[in-house]
């Protein structure tokens, strides 16, 4: 049955403007330069896949005629693994040419989610269990199942994934080796949501609550958590302060974003340094592994939008795109895209008063990493149909020609004599997947 969510027309917690440090226009021109010399070899390989696609040896095998990415008019714009390889984010879990994600379904009357796939080459699509006869509905049989809304994953490497599972009002974090199908419970955690930061040689981070004695109360604090995934014994733990959230970790550093400002943790001398200020509120990070820096969209407080920034070398600086105030964006190694604050009324929400928006018009831009405030074009526009990015708290990821985001369709009904608009947020939450060259729809769902 179709839920009616109304488009929230705020965000909140997000703190007043601070300063941040401002380079001159040559400084950023010279960083993204430097970024792009650093990156030479992905960049390569991504020209030299268009070649082989324009003019290919006798013989030769090519994304285009193998059958991957079936349509596309431009081959410089099909999937290539080059293009997107070594980007950490927040907002999607890659692995090679497969594309990580959550979905769910209502099964025996209860809504359940599973961890799916879809390979961006072929458009193969599954769930994650790799038993053919299971039916994916009883979190008793099947280890692959949760019975949480909104859980959150990350791979260690090629093959090991870490979930956090909810199954009768407790949750636990799994270890999956998808190499050998095998599953096995790590640890049982005290939050409902606990959140993975990541792992590395054999330990996964992950930020939860415990207990401690504050004057003389019993009080809950959060932590960030360091636990043997061969033992499950716990081998490092910090307290953390009211409004850190751990990102991601990186070659034993976790990188923590305090709201106003980013900070490092140095897990082995535990050490935690602030690196960088910045305006308003955090949104969209990507973090790139070949050079090192790092690229986030801060909110402004007072608006749906921002600016992105990148910091390298100790040195923040705002990148210059076309547009003044960016509502959210994507990095790969080669491009950005990004979608302007753009406001499209889509009509009156179902409480009075209520004005529902597509807070970026459903379009999305694309421009040069090097260059970006030049030849910028437009790659997509959902023209009312669907939006892409709802308030803030989900957007879209654009891989090659594959633009992928979680499909809530408008929804228009009579009410009392007049017409409203919300979203259809069903419980499954589809996956949207569109070729942005043929235009081909497709609808991923888990059932």
């Amino acid at each position: 049955m179709k839920r009616f969510i109304p488009l929230m027309l705020f965000l909140t917690l997000l703190l007043p403007l601070a300063s941040c440090r401002n380079e001159a226009r040559a400084q950023i021109e010279n960083e993204l330069e430097s970024a792009r010399a650093e990156n030479e070899e992905k960049i390569q390989a991504v020209e030299e896949l268009s070649e082989r696609n324009e003019n290919p040896a006798d013989g030769e095998e090519t994304e285009e005629n193998s059958g991957a990415g079936q349509g596309a008019a431009n081959p410089e714009k099909q999937s290539s693994a080059a293009d997107w390889d070594g980007i950490l984010s927040s907002e999607y879990q890659l692995v090679g040419n497969k594309y990580y994600y959550e979905c769910g379904a209502v099964k025996n009357g209860e809504t359940v989610r599973t961890l799916m796939y879809y390979d961006l080459l072929t458009r193969e699509s599954g769930v994650i269990c790799p038993d053919p006869l299971c039916r994916h509905d009883d979190p008793a049989v099947c280890k692959y199942i949760s019975t949480n809304s909104k859980t959150c994953f990350v791979f260690e490497n090629t093959h090991t994934l870490y979930w956090v599972r909810f199954i009768n009002g407790q949750s636990s974090i799994w270890q999956y080796d998808l190499a050998n199908d095998s599953a096995k419970k790590i640890i049982s955690t005290a939050r409902t949501e606990p959140q993975l930061v990541g792992a590395e040689n054999g330990v996964l981070y992950y930020s939860d609550s415990k207990t401690d004695l504050q004057n003389g109360r019993v009080v809950y604090r959060d932590y960030i958590f360091g636990v043997d995934t061969a033992t499950g014994n716990t081998v490092y733990e910090r307290a953390m302060d009211a409004g850190m959230n751990p990102l991601f970790i990186r070659n034993g550093i976790v990188w923590m974003d305090l709201i106003k400002s980013i900070a490092l943790l140095d897990i082995a001398h535990d050490e935690l340094n602030s690196i960088c200020e910045y305006p308003g509120g955090l949104r969209t990070w990507y973090y790139d592994t070949h050079d090192g820096s790092f690229w986030f969209n801060a909110i402004d407080p007072d608006h749906m939008s921002g600016s992105v920034w990148m910091w390298k070398d100790d040195t923040v600086s705002q990148i210059d795109l076309p547009a003044d105030e960016i509502y959210y964006f994507q990095l790969t190694n080669t491009r950005v895209y990004y979608s302007p604050y753009d406001p499209l009324k889509l009509g009156d929400g179902p409480i009075p008063n209520m004005e529902v928006y597509d807070y970026c018009g459903g379009k999305v831009y694309e421009t040069d990493r090097v260059h970006p405030n030049l030849d910028a074009s437009l790659v997509y526009d959902a023209g009312g149909q669907y939006v892409i990015c709802m308030s803030g708290a989900f957007g879209y990821c654009i891989f090659g020609d594959k633009l992928c985001f979680s499909l809530y369709s408008i929804l228009r009904e009579q009410r009392n004599g007049r017409e409203v608009v919300g979203l259809n947020g069903s419980v499954d939450n589809p996956m949207m997947c569109i070729d942005l060259t043929s235009r081909v729809e497709e609808i991923i769902t888990f059932d």
